[in-house]
């Protein structure tokens, strides 16, 4: 399905398909329900909250992908009316507030199903995704290549890795099984541990 012809976004919408929002959607809704009905876990925040839908989720990942390309100190100085840090898109598409009350509900698992000995469950829904999209959307020519990147993550996580040599010193391992001339990623594997079963 992918081809030279396909612009950047209708690869997006190709890759990010309905049931990929929908899935999101349904998790996200489903898990500020379990935090509201909690009155331990319930916060001030939450008392506003309304479901989400696939449109709005939409430009909650829009923010986050604009957010990680124009890096500021601190969240909230992307929604600052001041002229010399101000960045205009992020309040004429979304109030601040709601932005942070889904970043706090955001989910892609149900955790009444999901298996707490894998340390991916919160994320599998999505890797059982990707692994089918990526191999689904393209067909690898002879040159292929298993390759060993680390993804940059600098926050609190039991198989986050060390590595000097690499660019991004600390992060999450990923093994990748990738297309040598283009680059394609067809597959993937996120290391979790030695000895553990990870994907």
């Amino acid at each position: 399905q992918l081809n030279t012809s396909k612009k950047e976004m209708g690869i997006f919408n190709i890759m990010f398909n309905s049931i990929f929002w929908e899935n999101l959607v349904t998790e996200t809704n489903l898990y500020a329900k379990q935090v509201i009905n909690n009155e331990n876990k319930r916060r001030k925040i939450d008392e506003a909250w309304f479901p989400v839908d696939c449109d709005e989720l939409k430009i909650y990942i829009a923010l986050c992908i604009i957010a990680a390309e124009v890096k500021k100190p601190a969240i909230q100085m992307y929604w600052s009316k001041r002229a010399v840090i101000r960045t205009p898109i992020f309040r004429e598409t979304m109030p601040y507030r709601r932005f942070l009350q889904i970043s706090r509900f955001l989910h892609f698992a149900n955790n009444k199903v999901a298996n707490r000995s894998d340390k991916l469950s919160k994320i599998k829904p999505v890797i059982n995704y990707f692994h089918q999209q990526f191999q689904e959307m393209y067909t690898m020519q002879e040159d292929i290549a298993i390759d060993e990147s680390l993804i940059k993550f600098k926050g609190r996580l039991s198989y986050k890795q060390y590595n000097p040599s690499k660019r991004a010193r600390f992060g999450i391992k990923v093994y990748k099984l990738c297309e040598s001339s283009s680059g394609y990623c067809y597959n993937f594997k996120i290391y979790t541990g030695r000895d553990k079963k990870n994907v």
